[in-house]
């Protein structure tokens, strides 16, 4: 759920990254005054720019701010137009889904969430570092290290850009997310281990003990802990498998290469070793849905492999088959369908093979059933219609445009089933 990625999200689980206190290279900027911050800025330029292979074309610009001003912050940015548009209509998806408890107000569960874990802010917009000056002084000035990365994207790659052209394409927003804030949470944790490239991060015991102490700061953020899987999964993933990612990367790619210049087109990509550093790689298949038959369309975008997952976890609590459904994800989308009885939703997932989409199919139906305690299934061809708790549900595993592919159709009982044209959906 990658509405509100335009904001980096400062955790407080961050504390576990180091500044380095090693003297800046050169006196570049020695006529420019930080402030409050100047000394700790200066600290990290050199290291920064090291670790990253980077250099900052101008000083950042760190000012001090309050929890009020954060959520200040965030409150605009869920209030423009294309923003709340996007929030607005995740949030009536994932309650169709069952994501999301119906009575959630998502709006202000992000605020709340925003407000208690940023301790600081990246704003591409105005091209400011703002820092919460109520915090502890060693967190803040973990926090700024963290930040001066995202700055340093910025002089770079646009990132306001780059994150506003992904808009609409949840699972590319989120791949992209996880290369941003990947790479400034992979570096921290580079420094924190003394500053030897790689070396230490391939150790899978260190690298794990660091992913689990990121998760297990949940306990100290109770907003967090206590908000829905979908919402703590898609807000930790840019950090924990966005960092793996730019592992995998900096041991892959020459050191003058930057991720965030060739950042993944989706969340498989983050995942999968092959689906990014594999020539060609595994591009995600773009999903073009015609107009339904019946109804009206009240949002469309997909998911992803990664919330593909989180969705049959969220029903199964069965991690080993949430994961093996999943994996050979190549594409998807979904739309909310408007009809006189309510609201439902299609959802078209396209796979690597048949295999695939029929283990995911099955999966699917024991997904579904338990949400929703199915019947035994009225089959139809391909199709398999079930009833349960008020509503229809129909699965069909049938090839799209030469493509392994699966549909699922959820609407209010007494509705057609039969609402997309699968003969009429693109593929690209």
């Amino acid at each position: 759920m990658a509405a509100l990625t335009r904001y980096s999200l400062a955790a407080a689980a961050l504390v576990a990254i180091a500044a380095c206190d090693r003297a800046p290279k050169d006196d570049r900027f020695a006529g420019v005054d930080g402030g409050k911050f100047d000394a700790v800025i200066r600290r990290n330029i050199g290291p920064i720019e090291e670790a990253t292979g980077l250099t900052f074309k101008q000083f950042p610009v760190v000012k001090a701010t309050t929890a009020e001003e954060v959520r200040g912050h965030a409150e605009k940015a869920i209030t423009e137009v294309s923003v709340a548009a996007e929030l607005a209509g995740q949030e009536r998806a994932y309650k169709l889904l069952g994501l999301l408890p119906e009575a959630m107000d998502v709006r202000a569960m992000f605020l709340n969430v925003l407000e208690e874990q940023a301790v600081g802010l990246y704003d591409p917009e105005t091209d400011i570092l703002y820092v919460r000056d109520d915090k502890p002084r060693d967190i803040v000035n973990l926090i700024i290290a963290h930040e001066m990365i995202h700055a340093l994207q910025d002089q770079y790659v646009d990132l306001d850009s780059l994150k506003k052209s992904v808009q609409g394409d949840n699972d590319r927003s989120l791949a992209m997310a996880s290369a941003i804030e990947g790479q400034a949470t992979y570096e921290g944790m580079v420094q924190a281990l003394g500053g030897s490239k790689n070396a230490e991060m391939r150790m899978a015991g260190t690298w794990d003990r660091i992913r689990q102490a990121i998760r297990d700061e949940r306990g100290a953020m109770p907003v967090l802990a206590t908000s829905p899987l979908i919402i703590q999964e898609t807000l930790l993933f840019p950090y924990l498998s966005g960092a793996d990612f730019i592992n995998r990367f900096e041991n892959r790619r020459p050191a003058t290469e930057n991720p965030i210049a060739d950042v993944p087109q989706s969340t498989e990509q983050v995942l999968h070793t092959p689906a990014y550093f594999d020539t060609p790689r595994d591009a995600p298949t773009i999903v073009e849905l015609p107009a339904p038959r019946v109804g009206k369309t009240g949002y469309q975008n997909n998911l992803g492999e990664f919330e593909t997952r989180l969705f049959l976890f969220s029903h199964l609590n069965d991690q080993d088959a949430s994961l093996r459904a999943a994996m050979g994800w190549d594409g998807d989308r979904y739309q909310i369908l408007d009809t006189p009885a309510g609201s439902g939703i299609l959802w078209l997932t396209i796979w690597d093979g048949a295999v695939d989409g029929a283990e995911f199919a099955d999966v699917l139906a024991r997904a579904l059933d338990r949400r929703y305690n199915l019947s035994q299934p009225r089959v139809d061809g391909d199709t398999k219609v079930y009833r349960g708790a008020g509503r229809y549900v129909a699965i069909t595993t049938r090839t799209v445009a030469g493509r392994p592919a699966v549909l699922m159709v959820d609407v209010p009982e007494g509705q057609r089933t039969d609402v997309l044209d699968l003969g009429a959906v693109k593929l690209r």
